[in-house]
């Protein structure tokens, strides 16, 4: 998924950053004290963030607004709402309309085997996609191809 020479942003031990690594790289920088760092550095990692989101699909991207963007919100700002509606437009299916298969995949959520609360699906980012339990101290996370060699049984 990445361009060779555009979208690898190595350390110096040659290990490519994440996506989320690059988020949390940004943040950082955001609030360093020292000037150069929270200017210059910004700008690299923006640039460098805004590179890798190029090579993501629309519903990478929708996930990465749930996890990233979407919590900073409060329930009643109007960030709120129009980051939803972004979030479920971009989390459509491919040719842009919600299918029947989706809608019932959205309604159905297995339980976590460790604890038995509900998972959600989560649209893996650099990784596949997976389901994860809602209870934070749990954590349990179960990728969906697993999930569908279990149905198959």
């Amino acid at each position: 998924m990445y361009v060779k020479g555009v979208n690898n942003f190595t350390l110096p031990t040659n290990k490519v950053i994440s996506v989320r690594g690059l988020i949390a790289m940004h943040r950082r920088l955001a609030q360093s004290r020292n000037r150069l760092f929270r200017g210059m550095g910004n700008l690299l990692a923006a640039g460098l963030l805004d590179r890798r989101l190029t090579g993501l699909s629309d519903r990478q991207i929708g996930q990465l607004m749930v996890d990233e963007v979407g919590r900073d919100f409060r329930v009643f700002q109007p960030e709120t709402t129009i980051c939803q509606q972004a979030t479920l437009r971009l989390l459509r299916s491919v040719n842009g309309a919600i299918s029947t298969d989706d809608l019932a995949s959205q309604r159905w959520h297995p339980p976590c085997p460790n604890c038995g609360n509900e998972m959600l699906f989560h649209v893996g980012i650099e990784e596949s996609d997976f389901y994860e339990c809602v209870w934070l101290n749990c954590g349990h996370r179960q990728s969906v191809e697993s999930d569908k060699e279990e149905k198959s049984r």
